[in-house]
């Protein structure tokens, strides 16, 4: 533990302060009723986490922080709105690792598109945005998990990320391109509409020339 000062009371818990824990192993790691005051942190690094991580009902600022970067976990067990697990903190998620989301879209609902909203609300809140391996990690997880709509999303997300940093104009331009026109690879109905487009535009060539009497046989 770090400089911290915590007043508890009931089922509520105040942290004014840091608390701080790196490199330890535990069964279960939980946080229930908590307010993180301020720019408080909770600092859960490099920690291996047997069985579960179990989080509900924590009240923090955007200015707040929840560090688990370099963790591990087979079990991530959180949620978003009134059982909310983060807040509105910033989260460190680079090296995370979780073998399963209990609830993969913060809730109950095993809507695609809830699940992709919500966990990228969660991304953008990850200490380092240039960074897609929590992406990455996230699509691995839900493709596992057989929610492959929302891990294609997730990870056609990642790439755009991954294209919008490259070093160069250039390559953040072919990125661009790529994306919108075949959805970095993974999105089959743009490409699909891309190539049909492409194949139009050829006949549609092909016809106007011959039209105009520009096309000679040999």
């Amino acid at each position: 533990m770090g400089d911290s000062l915590a007043f508890c009371r009931d089922i509520a818990c105040i942290i004014d302060g840091n608390v701080i824990a790196d490199g330890v192993k535990v069964g279960s790691l939980s946080w229930h009723g908590v307010e993180l005051a301020g720019n408080s942190a909770m600092i859960l690094t490099n920690i291996h986490v047997e069985r579960r991580i179990d989080s509900e009902n924590l009240v923090a600022a955007d200015t707040a922080q929840i560090s688990l970067t370099g963790s591990s976990t087979p079990l991530l067990v959180d949620y978003f709105g009134e059982r909310n697990s983060w807040g509105d903190a910033r989260i460190g998620l680079n090296n995370f690792s979780y073998g399963q989301l209990a609830n993969p879209s913060g809730g109950h609902s095993d809507s695609f598109d809830e699940i992709f909203s919500r966990r990228l609300e969660w991304l953008d809140r990850r200490f380092n945005t240039s960074s897609a391996r929590p992406a990455r990690h996230l699509a691995s997880v839900l493709s596992r998990q057989g929610q492959f709509e929302a891990s294609r999303l997730v990870l056609e997300s990642a790439f755009s990320t991954e294209g919008s940093f490259r070093s160069s104009f250039g390559g953040r331009m072919m990125a661009q391109i790529f994306g919108t026109l075949f959805g970095h690879g993974v999105n089959g109905t743009r490409a699909a509409i891309t190539v049909l487009a492409i194949w139009l535009l050829g006949v549609f060539g092909t016809v106007n020339l011959e039209t105009r009497g520009l096309l000679v046989e040999v």
